[in-house]
Formats: C-alpha cells, structure tokens, sequence
C-alpha cells in the first residue's frame, strides 16, 4: 500500500475528480484574500484520497455491521461507537486519508504554479468529507 500511495501523490484520480484552469474577478479589493481589484487566473481543484479513503470505509461499514446488530431493513444505519477501540482506529484512519487528499492537492498545485512561473497570491481550502470534533476517551 505505501508503494501505492506514493506512486499516487499528487495526482487527482478519475471520476468526478478534476484540475481546471478558470478566471476570477474581483469588482474591489478583497481585503480577506489581501487581492487587489482585478482579474486573475484561478486552479480549482477537486481530488479525494485516491481510493485509500473508499477502502477504510469499506472496511469500518463491514465492521460497523458485524457489531451494531441492527434489523435487516436498517443495517446500512450500522455505526461504531466512537468511544470504542474500532471507533477510535476509523476515526484515526479517516483523519489519515483526509490528510493525504490535502497533500495531494497542495503538490498538484505546486507542480502547476512552478510548470506556469506563477505566483500564488491566495489560497483556500474546502473539504466535502468533514471529520471535526475532540474526542475524549
């Protein structure tokens, strides 16, 4: 798997995963960004953990119903009990595959700034899988 996850970093998969050039205008000085009025180039990109994260969800799911003994009907409802030890291991796997999607995109946008002779004036970060909290054993 570390060869794997190597070879990979950097790279956005397939899917709905993608790298797009696109322009952005701001009407005045956004003082957030600290960008002055204008037009710019703008790299979005959307990429996740290569299937490193699909995989350890697949795994927990199948854990999740094997403990969580749920009726027929509502099994794809099985959870794990975060105070638990496997609770505790897909919390820490998740947390791992969310950081290796971010790494992803920090060298693919690396790579594209240095190939442009470009020069980065703001950046901001989003996640669509959202793993937030303090939890106390």
């Amino acid at each position: 798997m570390h060869d794997k996850a190597y070879s990979q970093l950097g790279s956005s998969g397939g899917g709905n995963h993608f790298v797009e050039f696109g322009v952005i205008e701001f009407a005045e000085r956004d003082e957030a960004l600290n960008i002055d009025k204008g037009k710019y180039l703008a790299l979005l990109s959307h990429s996740g953990s290569r299937g490193f994260g699909a995989t350890i969800a697949g795994y927990y799911t199948q854990l999740a119903k094997s403990i969580c003994k749920l009726p027929k009907e509502a099994i794809n409802l099985a959870y794990l009990d975060m105070n638990s030890e496997a609770g505790q291991e897909y919390w820490l796997a998740m947390n791992l595959a969310g950081d290796y999607a971010s790494a992803c995109h920090e060298i693919i946008h690396q790579k594209l700034t240095k190939a442009l002779g470009a020069t980065v004036l703001a950046k901001w970060k989003t996640t669509t899988t959202c793993l937030e909290g303090n939890l106390e054993s």
